[in-house]
């Protein structure tokens, strides 16, 4: 076990985690937001690594042979294993690296190829993720341009590995201005739409949640909990007091009831009296005096 443990500490001193670059706020939100949603679709599942800003070495003993995705999906491996993990290695760690996304960057181009126009920086990296991730066998191979299209007129790009060559991935921009496609590593539909890129599942018209949208449904819901509370309280206000008013009514028609019954037993005895009173043998006619 201290073997183990020694070399793989050793692997990971000699293939280090990269050093955390400059992004934009845009970017950071775009990647963060693809790895949240990726993570959480496949959290069910034990062999898939979803990874973001993460070293991936592709050559033993090269340390020089390493691309870094912004988003990175891995199938066939213990994630459990690779939890904390600074760096993936493909040698070591074994895997089927499916998918990448790479987030074009405005301020990364200015950055790191000040001396280069931007065209011709996007064509030298381009050209040398396309060739590294040929070499780890990645089996797509996707870009975004969140500022829609300042970067790359293509705002949305697929690639699919076949034979060793990449063969773009239809992409269609419908009536409301998304760009979309399909990944077949995924099986997602993927779709950048309102600054956003989204995933769908088998053609729904939702798409699956983010961190934002999760935390809209929950205020949404707690919103409609509340206002069904509150139309619940008034629902028993009013019923409580057409049950009063019921009440009331009932009342009022005993005693009137009540009152009523004690006329009609008045008006029998003072009739009862009038007959008594009128009738000759109740009323003899006196005697005439002397």
């Amino acid at each position: 076990m201290t073997e183990t443990r020694t070399r793989l500490d050793e692997l990971g001193a000699f293939y280090p985690g990269g050093e955390p670059l400059p992004e934009s706020c845009q970017h950071h939100r775009v990647r963060s937001d693809v790895a949240m949603v990726l993570e959480q679709h496949f959290s069910s599942r034990g062999d898939v690594l979803v990874a973001s800003n993460l070293n991936v070495y592709h050559r033993e003993g090269d340390p020089a042979a390493v691309v870094e995705p912004d988003v990175l999906l891995v199938t066939g491996v213990a994630v459990a294993e690779l939890r904390y993990i600074e760096s993936y290695r493909t040698f070591q760690h074994g895997g089927l690296p499916v998918f990448v996304l790479e987030v074009l960057e405005h301020e990364s181009v200015l950055a790191e190829m000040a001396y280069l126009r931007e065209a011709e920086y996007l064509r030298e990296d381009l050209d040398y993720k396309r060739a590294a991730y040929t070499a780890i066998g990645v089996a797509e191979y996707w870009r975004v341009d969140p500022t829609g299209g300042e970067l790359h007129p293509e705002v949305l790009q697929g690639e699919r590995l076949h034979d060793g060559h990449w063969t773009p991935i239809a992409v269609t921009v419908d009536n409301d201005g998304a760009w979309r496609g399909r990944s077949g590593a995924l099986d997602l539909d993927i779709a950048w739409y309102d600054d956003e890129l989204l995933f769908y599942q088998d053609r729904r018209d939702e798409p699956l949640p983010n961190l934002a949208r999760s935390l809209a449904a929950l205020r949404a819901a707690e919103a409609s909990r509340r206002a069904a509370e509150a139309g619940c309280r008034a629902t028993e206000a009013t019923c409580r007091a057409e049950r009063n008013a019921r009440l009331t009514e009932q009342k009022a028609r005993r005693e009137a009831e009540a009152e009523a019954a004690a006329l009609a037993v008045e008006n029998a005895r003072l009739r009862e009296l009038l007959r008594n009173h009128g009738s000759p043998e109740a009323n003899p006619t006196p005697d005439p005096p002397g």
